[in-house]
């Protein structure tokens, strides 16, 4: 989750300054890459390491609520990254 993040956030903010439509389209490709980084991870523990889907899948859906509760209470008080 940390390389998936760490990619999104390198794609989305990494371009400069632009106009709404390429930020917006950075913005998207950073979220495309994360989902994808998400999706590769998962589908290589399954098919190479053969690890059972359904806790990782748990773990995967854990983290990324773990990181949109980090999220929120951050913008909650009133702090800034």
């Amino acid at each position: 989750m940390v390389l998936a993040g760490w990619l999104a956030s390198r794609i989305a903010l990494g371009g400069g300054v632009g106009g709404a439509g390429v930020v917006l389209a950075r913005l998207v490709l950073g979220v495309a890459a994360k989902w994808l980084v998400l999706a590769v991870t998962l589908l290589l523990g399954m098919a190479a390491l053969r690890l059972p889907p359904l806790p990782m899948l748990a773990a995967a859906a854990a983290a990324l609520a773990a990181q949109m509760l980090a999220l929120a209470l951050d913008r909650r008080n009133g702090q800034s990254a």
